[in-house]
């Protein structure tokens, strides 16, 4: 057994609803962003996407994802989970903490899953930043 001292979350550690920093750094210890920011240095790294480019308008970003990635039951993780994960994040009816970034940038069903290393993301308007969006920066 480990022992840390750790903060307690307000409520549900629930990735969704989640909004204070307690849950959020528990969040943090136990999964990944697609992109981690490494704000020391001003810049972006791979995390669980290996890489991401936009389209000339910037308007769709495709985002190739690491392989071999699993869950903790030891399912892989693929295109169609991200495609889900960010259709619940970006849904104005589920209470998604999430909203507060991803409004008016990401719809609901916004996500396309190319392949199953492949995720194609068609945001509501063009934006240089998205990376950041989908990074550990949130």
């Amino acid at each position: 057994m480990i022992r840390i001292a750790h903060m307690t979350p307000a409520g549900a550690v629930d990735p969704l609803t989640v909004t204070d920093s307690a849950g959020l750094s528990l969040i943090q210890q136990t999964g990944e962003f697609l992109v981690d920011d490494h704000s020391e240095h001003l810049t972006l790294r791979p995390a669980l996407a290996l890489s991401w480019k936009s389209n000339d308008k910037g308007d769709v970003w495709t985002f190739k994802l690491r392989p071999n990635v699993k869950f903790h039951d030891g399912q892989p993780m693929i295109a169609k989970d991200v495609v889900v994960t960010f259709a619940r994040l970006a849904d104005p009816g589920a209470g998604s903490a999430a909203l507060s970034v991803l409004k008016g940038v990401l719809s609901k069903d916004s996500a396309k899953a190319v392949d199953d290393h492949t995720v194609e993301f068609h945001l509501d308007a063009p934006n240089g930043n998205f990376p950041y969006y989908v990074s550990s920066n949130t």
